[in-house]
């Protein structure tokens, strides 16, 4: 924080050298990429069904394709948090859906 009086709170201002170390859970980047896990094990619980739900019988499950859904929350990135968010609150982000969706979890 460049200006401890410019801050939100004590927390980012004045505190931030004392609790810097919780934005590594506390954070917007962290939450995002908490809420992607949550929704892709959601996802993996669905398509792993026995019996399978027929909106998703022909999904072909593999340890390849959970390796590679697991993946996304794995090796999530800050570029993947900013893709998110400007998807969620802008819409039209490069392979997004066309409409903002401002939702949270």
């Amino acid at each position: 924080m460049a200006e401890p009086l410019n801050a939100l709170s004590p927390l980012d201002g004045r505190y931030y050298k004392r609790v810097k170390n919780a934005a590594q859970y506390f954070s917007e980047f962290s939450y995002i990429k908490h809420r992607v896990e949550v929704e892709i094990e959601y996802f993996i619980s669905l398509i792993t069904l026995v019996p399978p739900l027929e909106e998703l019988n022909n999904v072909p499950v593999s340890d390849e394709l959970l390796l590679s859904l697991r993946s996304i929350y794995n090796d999530f990135s800050l570029e993947d948090a900013k893709w998110v968010k400007a998807t969620e609150f802008h819409g039209g982000a490069e392979g997004g859906p066309p409409l903002a969706t401002n939702h949270d979890v």
